[in-house]
């Protein structure tokens, strides 16, 4: 009946009880652990070997107060996903933990350690059930998307214009107005100008000014899709290079952590993810190496400008 096994380790009781009620709702069963010395000998305990232990698909792992003091993917949880819960406003000094193999996602627990039930929802289920695309799981059922293929910079504006009165039919103040047109701007730039690579690996476009860039002609389209459900804006680009590798992903990220403020060319389509970083309350990355690259971005109208949660 419930075909995944989780495991939950955290001395917070609360905590405990509060993931436990959702993870039947994505069809997995869990093991309770105080902390992860219980991980690989609950098995032990049972008077069976600790490598015939039931493996984990996803592990997840309150690492407000403490990282692990062991690797969490390791036998016989070595194909498990990990899901950390971090301290509201250490998500940067966390982001180390995004480089641990297994590492999908870091979401942030407000000082009163209230879950956000459907972002631990729909961070699991796409894990679980490897279906990762889509601006659908992270706004709730009903909210009407919308959707366009941009091939060119004139394109480009179109769509930046089409979102600008999109957020004000929204109700968007004019800062928010403007972190959305900062964030969707820079995703469609990478979109369309640095992830294309040629048959080498190389990049098409490497080190054009945007003067140039905009003279291109139309190339391969790129999806935009957008929506709103009243209190979270959201905006998805994809593209069909998937030349942003996690590597890459994670040189970006770190910037973020270690201060930097500019950018090297050599990196192609990581590019501007610094400020994509700092202008979305969260943010998502679906990877599929030579195939397609998804980065979706959430505005929370009310959150101030800095992200809560990395996928």
């Amino acid at each position: 009946m419930l075909r995944f096994h989780t495991v939950v380790i955290t001395a917070d009781s609360n905590l405990k009880q509060a993931v436990r009620r959702l993870l039947p709702a994505i069809g997995a069963s869990c093991d309770l652990l105080d902390s992860e010395a219980g991980l690989f000998d609950s098995a032990q305990r049972s008077g069976a070997p600790s490598t015939e232990a039931k493996p984990a698909d996803l592990i997840l792992f309150d690492a407000r107060k403490r990282r692990p003091t062991a690797p969490l993917c390791a036998v016989p949880h070595e194909q498990a996903h990990v899901i950390y819960f971090v301290a509201e406003g250490a998500l940067y000094d966390q982001l180390p933990l995004y480089e641990e193999d297994g590492t999908a996602s870091l979401i942030c627990l407000p000082p009163d350690g209230k879950l956000d039930e459907s972002e631990v929802i729909a961070s699991a289920t796409k894990l679980l059930r490897k279906d990762p695309f889509g601006l659908h799981k992270y706004l709730p059922w009903g909210v009407t998307l919308y959707t366009m293929e941009v091939r060119s910079f004139a394109e480009k504006e179109r769509a930046l214009q089409v979102l600008s009165d999109y957020a004000v039919a929204a109700g968007c103040r004019g800062p928010l107005r403007e972190r959305i047109q900062a964030v969707a701007d820079e995703l469609m730039m990478n979109a369309l100008y640095r992830a294309p690579v040629d048959k080498s690996g190389g990049r098409l476009h490497q080190g054009l000014p945007v003067s140039e860039l905009a003279n291109l002609p139309p190339g391969e389209a790129i999806q935009v899709q957008y929506g709103c459900s009243g209190n979270d804006l959201g905006v998805a680009v994809r593209d069909g290079s998937g030349s942003l590798l996690r590597d890459n992903l994670l040189e970006h990220l770190n910037r973020t952590r270690t201060g930097a403020t500019s950018e090297s060319h050599k990196s192609g389509a990581g590019l501007g993810l610094v400020s994509v970083l700092r202008g979305s309350s969260r943010l998502i990355f679906n990877l599929s190496p030579g195939s397609s690259t998804e980065v979706i971005a959430l505005l929370d109208r009310e959150a101030p400008q800095a992200s809560r949660f990395i996928d």
